[in-house]
């Protein structure tokens, strides 16, 4: 008879409790549902860059470990739980815990918290009235009397075209070189080439509310303030008592685009033209074409989509001004600064306080109310303060080296940690002057002959911190200690054959030897030959080649006594 044999299919239908049900010969495994967990993350304090790095602590309530990453990686990076500070803005860092075979993964968290700076100030002449930033972040100031300035990259001021003494009081600038100007009563827009020539591009010099739809330049505004411009040549007017935002497009014809002309606070959700606004100061357009309001009379940020839709961002802020840098955040203007993050968080950015003195935290810095605002390609932030006519900045810390003198040592292979710092934190580059001497890998010396080793460490600066001042540091290598070891060689009968004798330093430099008994014993370049009977003492001096093996050649009877010296 043939051996019976059955065979039971067994289907897993998924990982999880062993709920098994048998049924046609079939084993099923029932999934189980997962356990719900969730990621408990405090939102860590604003902190000045010059602060170093931050720890992050968050918690799951599986007990499971939390992982951490940024999302805004030009302002600020994650290891592990520590965040590295790169730049002043706005860092946002996500927890998450993606769960396992008994959790499911948590909703992850998001907390950002504000990077800040040190107050300064960058001109201050008496004559400045306003400050802008093109779309590339360079930085322009309209001066009174001299005409519009551009900030250098070493920090200071270049004239870049005269316009004589005006009372202009508001300042934009497009990638083509134009400058836009209004205020001081003129009740009209002009634009500025480089080469200074003055076209009017709104505005027929009366007070009032017309010419929607046709010519700008037949139009009316009254008491027009804040202008923007967008990448294909809109400009746009905060027209203040008339409560409305203008535009005036590339063709030359004037619209309205937020505000129904009626002072008042309502409208969102609905179409911006509907909308009503209360005396608009300041505008701004980002990149992908959202207009903002400073709302004055509201003491509210207001946005327009690109689709024409209104609504408020933040309220509560009495503020003349708004601008937007190129991560998104948007800066309100007054003797505050806030700045709206991305997500819709306010903080005080700089002001706030009662010192106008430099050198201190922005958040403590105070003065007599701002009207515009800029901030540069790396995120640094300028403040047009016409009561004073001075402008401050929000500006890269000065940088400083610790770097002690290391002390005067003695030759040795073994390698030598040397330490230098900085005052942010950041990694200072270590570099040799002296390459005969010593070399230096990271922060790791080699020593390579006797002499005096010069070390330069240096710190290049970044978008929050100057470059640091070089510091050199020298001092001087001995020769380093060392001993000989030497086999004794057994006794031997006069004999014209060599004796061997090996001789090594411990600084693994090679030895030579000489005889002193040359009546016993002698040393050539290699060998000792043996000529009598006595003691042959041997000296040994050590040569920079390698350890070396010696024969002794019998010349008589006697003790060849080999002495080693270095």
């Amino acid at each position: 008879m043939k051996p019976y044999a059955a065979i039971l299919p067994l289907l897993i239908a998924a990982a999880g409790s062993l709920t098994a049900q048998e049924r046609s010969g079939v084993s099923r495994v029932s999934p189980r549902a997962l356990t719900a967990q969730a990621v408990n993350f405090p939102a860590p304090a604003d902190t000045l860059y010059s602060a170093g790095p931050v720890s992050l602590s968050a918690t799951a309530t599986s007990g499971l470990s939390v992982s951490f990453a940024s999302t805004t990686s030009s302002v600020c990076t994650v290891t592990g739980t520590s965040v590295t500070l790169l730049r002043l803005g706005t860092c946002t860092i996500t927890a998450s815990q993606p769960g396992n075979g008994t959790y499911a993964a948590a909703t992850p968290v998001s907390q950002s918290f504000n990077v800040n700076g040190m107050i300064g100030t960058a001109l201050r002449n008496g004559n400045l009235a306003a400050v802008a930033s093109d779309a590339r972040g360079a930085v322009f100031v309209l001066d009174f009397y001299n005409g519009i300035l551009k900030l250098t990259s070493t920090g200071t001021f270049s004239l870049v075209t005269r316009i004589g003494t005006s009372s202009y009081r508001y300042l934009a600038a497009d990638l083509s070189g134009n400058f836009y100007v209004s205020g001081g009563g003129s009740y009209q827009v002009s634009r500025i080439s480089a080469s200074g020539v003055s076209t009017i591009i709104a505005g027929n010099g009366l007070a009032g509310f017309s010419g929607d739809g046709g010519p700008a330049t037949s139009a009316r505004l009254n008491n027009p303030a804040a202008i923007a411009v967008d990448a294909s040549g809109n400009v746009y007017i905060a027209d203040t008592e008339n409560s409305r935002i203008r535009r005036v497009a590339s063709d030359g014809t004037i619209s309205t685009v937020a505000g129904n002309g009626v002072p008042g606070n309502s409208g969102d959700g609905s179409a911006a033209t509907a909308a009503s606004l209360a005396y608009p100061q300041g505008v701004a357009v980002d990149t992908s074409g959202n207009l903002y309001i400073a709302d004055y009379g509201n003491g509210s940020i207001r946005m327009v989509s690109a689709t024409g839709i209104i609504s408020t961002l933040a309220s509560g802020i009495n503020t003349p001004g708004v601008t937007i840098d190129a991560d998104g955040n948007i800066w309100v203007s007054g003797g505050t600064i806030r700045k709206i993050g991305p997500s819709g968080q306010v903080s005080i950015a700089a002001g706030g306080g009662s010192s106008e003195v430099d050198g201190i935290p922005a958040t403590s810095a105070g003065w007599n109310g701002s009207n515009t605002l800029a901030v540069d390609a790396t995120g640094n932030l300028y403040i047009a303060v016409p009561y004073t006519g001075s402008l401050r900045e929000v500006k890269p810390l000065a940088e400083t080296i610790v770097f002690p003198p290391p002390p005067d040592r003695n030759f040795t292979n073994a390698s030598i940690t040397i330490i230098a710092t900085s005052a942010s934190g950041r990694a200072v580059t270590l570099s040799s002057d002296s390459d005969t001497v010593c070399s230096v890998a990271g922060n790791v010396l080699t020593l390579l002959a006797t002499g005096i080793c010069t070390l330069t460490a240096t710190l290049p600066g970044n978008a929050t911190y100057t470059t640091a001042q070089s510091v050199h540091q020298s001092f001087a290598i001995s020769p380093g200690p060392q001993s000989i070891t030497a086999t004794a060689p057994t006794g031997t009968t006069v004999r014209r054959e060599p004796v061997a004798v090996v001789a090594t330093a411990s600084s693994g430099l090679p030895v030579s030897m000489v005889s002193t008994t040359p009546s016993v014993c002698n040393v050539t370049t290699s060998a000792i030959p043996l000529i009598g009977l006595g003691s042959c003492p041997i000296n040994t001096l050590a040569c920079p080649l390698f350890p070396a093996t010696f024969l002794i050649t019998p010349v008589s009877a006697g003790t060849c006594t080999l002495t080693a010296t270095q």
